[in-house]
């Protein structure tokens, strides 16, 4: 189908503008479902715009429901979603869809003020301006040591690789390990990130079950046996987007999966400095197979592009190393000083202290809103997987009621592995509101659309 949406000409985002043309012309019928989408490509050269843009639109309509990708397929129209229980509000909407740290913080900002300003002072300023080696300077890796053994992952430095941030990581292990076509297992619901890595690489993705311990063992055994997988991914601690915090005995277990058939394991352990009391990681259990992958993203700043890989062995750091240079040549070197700097002079984990009191403020105001017992999710997490009642079928309608009156929330659909098994619950990041009284109007919100019951759909033209 040749389809141009329409474009008001007013201020808002463009990405935003095409992602609301599908919504509108979903709802009206001139999209119907099925409907295969421009490529982003050829819709990019349709409007005149950088493919960036589509790219962003096609991510934002994913977010919202509105659309499946199918790799090698393309893009296609889900279906109508029902109209917003109110208009578009012309309020700045409070955004609850990125997981991010809160800001301000005045141990993060203190801590980068004085070190922008040593560094400017610093003789070695040049080096930093110049390209470093794939994988980190000596320096930088010895840092990723003492971070890793903090999370409770021992290793020699010449096991350590610097990446320019976790999604860099992800898409080099991925690369260095699998070709297209090949089978990896995750969480039935995972990290959007790493299923846009997996699809850039043009790799199956497989769902495995989970329950409220995380993965099961169970199920990854007969995933084994069904696909043959090449690899598996998992964040034990703090689940993304369910907030799980796996128990050890389960750990245990999956680890014991692991090395009976021989697969590399993954662990995205981005969330884990955020729990203080957090279990060992899964990678620590069978460290001869495991790829441990820890950042600043989320406990300490995403603006300090920096993640430590603790790979299995020298041999495997060889082999990633041209991948993470393929991938983007390297992490920034200033960046990964600032980084080293501040792990080794213990700033980090100060900063790291701030986030989890952050974040234990704002679990309570989530719980006082929403009326929510202390059982629910984790104290620490700085997201929350929020189950919606049955009266809302679709995660998706939720989604758009709630923009409608100026929250925005991340459908559970885009954190489906398999677009057939939608998720009727949403995701909640606590981190991006701007304020903690952003915070308790937006979860007010959210607890005042929870009590309604949605609109009737209108039937697809």
């Amino acid at each position: 189908m040749s389809w141009t949406p329409r474009l008001p000409a007013d201020t808002q985002p463009l990405y935003i503008a095409i992602a609301d043309a599908i919504a509108d012309d979903a709802e009206a019928g001139t999209l119907e479902a099925g409907t295969r989408l421009p490529t982003h490509r050829g819709l990019a050269k349709t409007l005149g715009v950088d493919v960036t843009t589509v790219s962003r639109a096609y991510a934002e309509a994913h977010r919202r429901g509105l659309v499946v990708g199918h790799v090698g397929r393309g893009t296609y129209v889900r279906g109508a979603a029902r109209p917003p229980v109110a208009p578009r509000a012309s309020a700045p909407l409070i955004d609850l869809t990125v997981n991010l740290p809160p800001e301000p913080s005045e141990a993060c900002d203190d801590a980068m003020r004085r070190s922008l300003a040593e560094l400017g002072r610093s003789a070695a300023i040049a080096s930093l301006l110049a390209y470093a080696p794939a994988g980190g300077s000596p320096e930088h890796r010895e840092a990723g040591v003492v971070w890793s053994a903090a999370r409770g992952m021992a290793a020699s430095a010449d096991r350590v690789l610097v990446s320019g941030g976790t999604q860099q990581a992800l898409t080099a292990i991925l690369s260095a390990h699998c070709e297209p076509g090949d089978v990896v297992l995750t969480e039935a619901l995972t990290y959007p990130g790493f299923l846009a890595a997996a699809r850039l690489l043009r790799l199956r993705v497989v769902g495995v079950e989970i329950d409220r311990d995380g993965l099961l063992p169970d199920a990854l055994v007969q995933a084994c046996q069904t696909h043959r997988p090449k690899a598996v991914l998992a964040t034990p601690t703090l689940q993304n987007p369910t907030g799980i915090v796996m128990p050890l005995a389960r750990r245990r277990r999956l680890a014991s999966v692991i090395r009976d058939r021989g697969i590399a394991l993954i662990e995205d352990d981005v969330y884990a400095p955020l729990v203080p009391d957090a279990p060992r990681p899964l990678s620590s259990l069978v460290p001869e197979l495991a790829y441990f992958v820890s950042s600043f993203s989320k406990a300490v700043t995403p603006a300090l592009r920096t993640a430590f890989v603790v790979a299995p062995n020298v041999a495997s750091v060889a082999r990633l190393a041209p991948h993470v240079q393929a991938t983007g040549w390297l992490a920034p070197p200033l960046m990964s000083e600032i980084a080293a700097r501040w792990v080794t002079s213990g700033v980090a984990e100060k900063i790291v202290a701030d986030r989890r009191a952050e974040a234990g403020v704002r679990q309570g105001i989530l719980r006082e809103r929403l009326g929510l017992p202390r059982t629910s999710g984790s104290p620490h997490a700085l997201h929350h997987w929020l189950e919606l009642p049955r009266q809302w079928e679709r995660s998706s309608d939720f989604v758009e009621a709630l923009r409608g009156r100026g929250v925005l929330v991340t459908s559970g659909d885009a954190f489906a592995v398999d677009p057939a098994r939608p998720s009727r619950a949403v995701r909640v990041s606590l981190g991006a509101a701007s304020s903690r009284a952003a915070l308790a109007t937006a979860l007010e919100t959210i607890a005042a659309l929870l009590r309604e019951d949605p609109e009737p759909s209108r039937p697809v033209r």
